[in-house]
């Protein structure tokens, strides 16, 4: 998966993770963030469940809009509001109380490449996971270090042959990737292509299936539409998921969202 900063990759990562959860009770997810600490990472699960905008989410109880302190007028507002929150938190504990969901934030401790492999191992070895449907999320692939190599693009190689070569087989799992950008690619004004991920030819020879992640407001400025209106009025910004790659069903195209 890649795509230019702000496009909503991680939020894909997200909704990837919770359709999994929800369609298949054998599923176990292991979700790894680099960018963001672990309680901004169980916000956007909580606000995807809950269908809450995710800055009300932040601080559900003291928000000015919605949260305790609303006005009488607002008080059903209030209480839905709430109620979803805290329907979407049991699930959420729940899911972890099970060992269903692992969220590690950046503030985990996970750097290297062999710090992911160890929390692979050991959640991979937990009696409720064993024999589960195992899905790895690392957002973004790219910032793990390789301790014996420096140089940026032969360290995303590497990274990236190991989790395809090492930790998928080892440990039975399958993994989705946030790959980050050239210096080149994140400027350009146009859809991010293949050859805008670092790395590229290693990404593109070790992965089954590319995803780039493009919204026409950050790519395209002014020249396409880049809003759309849903059945509550709400402006929202049109996203683009482009299948560059497809060794699984050989589809590729676009899907507007």
């Amino acid at each position: 998966l890649a795509g230019k900063p702000n496009t909503g990759k991680t939020q894909v990562l997200v909704n990837a993770s919770i359709s999994a959860l929800i369609n298949d009770r054998s599923a176990a997810v292991l979700f790894v963030s680099l960018d963001d600490v672990f309680s901004k990472v169980k916000n956007r699960f909580l606000a995807k469940l809950a269908n809450i905008n995710i800055s009300f989410v932040a601080d559900p109880f003291y928000n000015a809009h919605m949260g305790l302190y609303t006005s009488q007028k607002d008080m059903s507002l209030k209480m839905k509001f709430q109620q979803a929150y805290q329907m979407a938190n049991k699930i959420i504990e729940d899911w972890m109380l099970e060992d269903r969901l692992i969220i590690l934030g950046s503030d985990s401790g996970i750097s290297t490449i062999y710090d992911l492999e160890a929390v692979c191992k050991e959640h991979s070895s937990k009696e409720k996971v064993k024999d589960a449907n195992k899905l790895l999320i690392v957002d973004p692939s790219s910032k793990l270090i390789v301790p014996e190599e420096s140089d940026k693009n032969k360290s995303i190689s590497i990274i990236s042959n190991f989790i395809k070569n090492v930790i998928i087989p080892k440990y039975d799992y399958t993994a989705i990737q946030n790959y980050e950008l050239t210096k080149a690619g994140l400027t350009k004004k146009r859809f991010t292509r293949i050859e805008d991920i670092a790395g590229s030819k290693a990404v593109q020879y070790d992965s089954d299936v590319i995803y780039i992640i493009a919204q026409p407001l950050h790519d395209l400025g002014t020249e396409a539409q880049t809003y759309w209106v849903d059945d509550n009025g709400k402006t929202n910004p049109i996203i683009i998921i482009i299948n560059e790659k497809d060794k699984v069903s050989s589809k590729k195209g676009r899907d507007y969202f």
